[in-house]
């Protein structure tokens, strides 16, 4: 993974553990040791593991590299509520997605920021008429798209 990537990972993902634990669903930075202490406790032994993994990724990473997660982190906690669980179901759906997924997503991701802007404009406009469509209508649409690949 590159560095880039892993900071705007380790952000989410440290964001997504706190944030999503109720134990730590309240803001830690003023919490005592021994609140922090109980906090952890009430972790699952699944989060433990994958809080230590990442500091210890963490650990190694460069003082502006350190900077830009911690940065990330408080972006992710000022996020409204819905926001927040936008962002957690679409971290759980990157998770699940295969290597070869994931690249492929990068790369129309490229695409997509290379076009100009006003072609992006036209493609969400038309992306929002789709979804405005009823499910057989966006089917029907699928389905003559599909036949024109083949």
């Amino acid at each position: 993974m590159n560095r880039r990537l892993f900071i705007q990972s380790s952000a989410a993902s440290l964001g997504l553990l706190l944030a999503g634990s109720s134990a730590f669903a309240q803001d830690t930075e003023n919490s005592s040791a021994e609140d922090l202490k109980i906090k952890w406790q009430s972790l699952s032994e699944e989060q433990k593991v994958e809080i230590r993994a990442k500091f210890q990724k963490y650990k190694s990473l460069s003082p502006e590299e350190k900077q830009k997660v911690q940065a990330a982190y408080k972006r992710f906690k000022t996020l409204p509520s819905d926001q927040k669980e936008k962002f957690k179901k679409n971290l759980i759906k990157w998770n699940s997605l295969s290597p070869e997924q994931k690249a492929k997503f990068k790369e129309n991701f490229k695409k997509w920021r290379s076009l100009p802007a006003d072609k992006r404009q036209q493609m969400k406009t038309r992306w929002k008429k789709f979804q405005n469509l009823s499910p057989q209508r966006r089917e029907q649409i699928r389905e003559r798209v599909r036949r024109r690949r083949n």
